[in-house]
């Protein structure tokens, strides 16, 4: 496993407990507990599937799996949003979490072009 997968593997298991901390203290509303699941869903997913794109069988299915990465981060930033407007969780960890997928977005979309690129 090259040194970068490494990295944003730890990145994206730091990424996604945070993002479970958050849900664990949303309120019990039932809009929350629908954000809550998209939420938790997408940004665990962004975990696995990093994961599953350090063991692919080839460049195009390494894109692939990061592509969905991507997705998932695009949808997880959605979902922040969201509780963010429906002030369900405290600017301060929504922004924190706005941004550190942002910056996650941008690596995974830097390395899809890399790899596209060889």
């Amino acid at each position: 496993m090259q040194q970068w997968d490494v990295d944003v593997q730890r990145r994206t298991l730091v990424y996604a407990n945070k993002i479970l901390d958050v849900v664990d203290r949303l309120p019990n509303a039932r809009s929350a507990s629908i954000l809550a699941n998209q939420l938790g869903r997408s940004a665990t997913s962004v975990m696995a599937n990093h994961a599953e794109s350090t063991r692919a069988r080839s460049v195009a299915e390494k894109i692939a799996k990061q592509g969905l990465c991507l997705q998932e981060l695009q949808e997880s930033h959605a979902w922040l949003a969201l509780l963010k407007l429906r002030t369900y969780c405290d600017v301060e960890s929504c922004d924190e979490l706005l941004k550190e997928t942002d910056e996650l977005i941008g690596l995974f979309v830097a390395s899809i072009k890399r790899f596209a690129n060889q």
